[in-house]
């Protein structure tokens, strides 16, 4: 069986306030703003255009930027007052360093952000120094996706069947990770199921709306879909009376929610001793990955025509265009060394 469960909260929203209380209400903050701006500012050294971009924006979003691009100074008294490029490549440069001395691109995206506050604020503010490109340049590393065995998948599941209490969660859980690994699905597609997108007579799921606002039909295999059909009558006899027509569904009757997944995910991931010692840890996208290595490699052993079946792989998956797919062709575990293939497939 194939199976995921979540046990997830929805941030409750705070309630609306009537249209007259609405209207005082924005007009008192906007006027505490003001006062908090013209206050702030001459102490903190805020040039007229941040003052500017913080009435317009709000200081929750402006703030945040005010260091970047150097609009609070306190050794160059000088420069007070406008934004300089020194500024703005003295903040990218403190950006922390990550974890296991990996590459990191915090201080490039620092740079960026300051370059189009400080471009923003140029048009108000002459005398803004626009961080030029290339001031900190990065390459960006090629993260190798960990790709699951078969026998990765089994013992996943078989974690998400025996340490997750709740039936219907560890049901949820088995059922969703099974999909995700026979179908390749994202898993926000995953979640998104309603209980209509399944074609039962047929064998096929209705993907709507997914990334670049695409829909598809995704046909299953017959077991894929005795899966689903387990995992459904076990959710209704648990679980009758659902809040929403989610085909995945939490404890609280709700859809999934994607944070939660991870979550549990990654306690299925190290309970089961998964990729302890591969160079990345194994990801919940990693499924898709491994789905599109698994199908090239099987094309390959048929042997099939693979390079005319990629369009095909690509539909199937909802890539924008084949080229798109070419990039797990390009994985070099796609097209390995003689008499590897029962080492990449696990078998």
């Amino acid at each position: 069986m194939i199976g995921n469960a979540n046990l997830s909260r929805r941030a409750t929203q705070p309630r609306a306030a009537p249209a007259g209380e609405r209207g005082a209400a924005d007009g008192s903050r906007s006027k505490d703003r003001m006062r908090s701006v013209s206050n702030v500012a001459p102490a903190l050294g805020f040039c007229p255009a941040c003052v500017a971009a913080e009435q317009k924006f709000g200081p929750e979003h402006v703030l945040p930027l005010y260091t970047a691009i150097g609009t609070r100074f306190h050794n160059a008294k000088a420069e007070r007052g406008r934004a300089t490029i020194e500024a703005a490549l003295a903040w990218a440069q403190q950006a922390p360093k990550s974890p296991q001395g990996r590459v990191s691109t915090i201080g490039a995206r620092r740079m960026t952000a300051a370059r189009g506050f400080a471009r923003y604020l140029s048009g108000i503010d002459p005398r803004t120094q626009v961080p030029p490109l290339g001031l900190m340049p990065h390459r960006t590393r090629w993260r190798q996706p960990f790709i699951y065995t078969t026998a990765d998948i089994d013992t996943l599941m078989e974690a998400a069947r025996n340490t997750i209490a709740s039936p219907l969660r560890a049901a949820t859980y088995q059922t969703l990770i099974g999909l995700l690994a026979s179908s390749g699905l994202r898993i926000g597609e995953a979640i998104k199921l309603d209980r209509t997108d399944i074609d039962w007579t047929q064998g096929v799921l209705l993907i709507r709306e997914s990334k670049f606002g695409k829909s598809r039909l995704v046909p299953l295999h017959p077991t894929s879909m005795q899966a689903l059909d387990c995992y459904a009558r076990l959710r209704d006899e648990l679980q009758p009376h659902p809040a929403e027509p989610a085909f995945f569904i939490s404890l609280k009757r709700k859809r999934l929610l994607y944070a939660v997944v991870q979550e549990t995910f990654r306690q299925l991931i190290d309970t089961a001793g998964i990729g302890a010692g591969a160079p990345s840890p194994p990801r919940l996208h990693d499924l898709r990955h491994s789905f599109a290595v698994r199908t090239l490699l099987a094309w390959y052993r048929a042997p099939e025509n693979v390079q005319s079946k990629i369009p095909s792989l690509s539909t199937y998956l909802g890539h924008r265009e084949p080229s798109s797919t070419y990039w797990y062709y390009s994985d070099s575990r796609v097209i390995p060394k003689p008499g590897s293939f029962a080492r990449v497939m696990g078998l």
